[in-house]
This record gives C-alpha cells, sequence and structure tokens, in this order.
C-alpha cells in the first residue's frame, strides 16, 4: 500500500487532535464523560503500543537510513504511525529514482 505525500498532512493532523484529545482523557479524566474518557484512556495507549510496535516491525530500517534526528523521525513514527512511516519511504524512493 503506498500512502500518497498529498494525504499525508491531513492525517498527521487529524491523528494530532486525536492525541490531544486522548491526552486530556489521561491527565484529566474529569473533563470529559466517563464513557468518553475511558475510550480516550483506552485511544492513548491502544495507539501508543500499536505505534511501538509498527515502529520496530515495519519502520526501523527506514528511521534508521533516514536524514536527519533520528530521535526525531522515532517520535513521529510513534505519533504518526504509517503516515510518517510513508513519508520516509517515498522520501527514499525518490532519491534513489535520483541517483
Amino acid at each position: 500500500m503506498k500512502v500518497p505525500d498529498s494525504s499525508i498532512l491531513p492525517a498527521k493532523i487529524f491523528l494530532s487532535v486525536v492525541w490531544a484529545w486522548a491526552f486530556v482523557c489521561v491527565v484529566a479524566p474529569g473533563s470529559f464523560s466517563h464513557a468518553v474518557s475511558l475510550v480516550g484512556r483506552f485511544t492513548f495507549w491502544g495507539m501508543g503500543i500499536a505505534h511501538v510496535i509498527e515502529l520496530f516491525a515495519m519502520w526501523m530500517p527506514y528511521v534508521e537510513r533516514a536524514p536527519g534526528s533520528f530521535a526525531g523521525h522515532v517520535v513521529q513514527v510513534v505519533l504518526y504511525g504509517l503516515f510518517h512511516g510513508h513519508q520516509l519511504k517515498n522520501a527514499e524512493e525518490r532519491a534513489a529514482v535520483r541517483a
């Protein structure tokens, strides 16, 4: 599956909003109803665990080869999952075509 570059930024914005909501549910659970807060906490921990697994299972080779900050790429893959991973992969493929 190839994620086009044009869809990556809107997806990252959406995920940022979801992360912010889920984070608030973790640090201030009284901000929402019990049910919404519970869903937010599960979302926070579920996305975090899934994206860490995804990092090591799929994207670590691209992160290691990517120019720039290794830690920055790790954080972005944990936050944005496949959307940042595909961004790294697409950039690597474009560089290989140019070489």
